[in-house]
C-alpha cells in the first residue's frame, strides 16, 4: 500500500528505507535528475514564451476599436490561436508542476545523491533562472487575465 498518493511513493515503498536502488550508479542517477530538470525547464519555457502572446491578444480584444478594425477572418484566426495558446500554457504548467512535484518528492526521500556538486549547481541554476524570468524586468509581460487560464 502506498504511503501517499504520489506515484514515486509507491515505487519507493517497494524498497527498504534509504535503499540505494535509485542512486547506486551516481552518473545514471545524475542523468535521470538532469532529464527531469530539462523536462520541467522546457515546459516552463513553453509557457513563458506563450503567455505574452496570450496577453497581446487579450489586450487587442479589450480595445474594441482595434479589434473591430480587424477582418472577421483575422479575428477568428486570433481567437483560435488564443484558445490553442491557453490550452498549451495550461497543460505545460500542469505537467511542469507534476514534474517538479516528483523532483520535490525524490529530494525529500533520497538526500545523498542530490548533494553532489553537479546536481546542487544544476538545481540552484534552475531555480535562479526561473525566479529571474518570473520577477525580472520582462516579468510584467507574463501577466494575463485570470479568466483566460481557468
Amino acid at each position: 500500500m502506498c504511503c501517499a498518493p504520489h506515484p514515486c511513493c509507491c515505487l519507493l515503498s517497494c524498497f527498504p528505507r534509504r535503499s540505494p536502488f535509485f542512486y547506486r550508479d551516481l552518473p545514471t542517477f545524475v542523468k535521470f535528475v538532469n532529464g527531469i530538470m530539462n523536462h520541467s525547464n522546457k515546459l516552463l519555457d513553453d509557457a513563458l514564451i506563450t503567455l505574452p502572446k496570450i496577453r497581446e491578444t487579450l489586450q487587442l480584444r479589450a480595445n474594441g476599436a482595434e479589434w473591430a478594425a480587424l477582418s472577421e477572418e483575422t479575428r477568428e484566426v486570433r481567437l483560435k490561436e488564443l484558445r490553442e495558446n491557453e490550452q498549451m500554457v495550461q497543460s505545460s504548467l500542469l505537467l511542469a508542476n507534476q514534474t517538479l512535484d516528483m523532483l520535490s518528492f525524490l529530494t525529500g526521500h533520497i538526500h545523498e545523491p542530490f548533494l553532489c556538486n553537479e546536481l546542487v549547481a544544476r538545481l540552484a541554476g534552475l531555480l535562479m533562472s526561473t525566479i529571474t524570468r518570473l520577477s525580472g524586468r520582462r516579468g510584467v509581460e507574463l501577466k494575463v487575465g485570470v479568466a483566460c487560464l481557468v
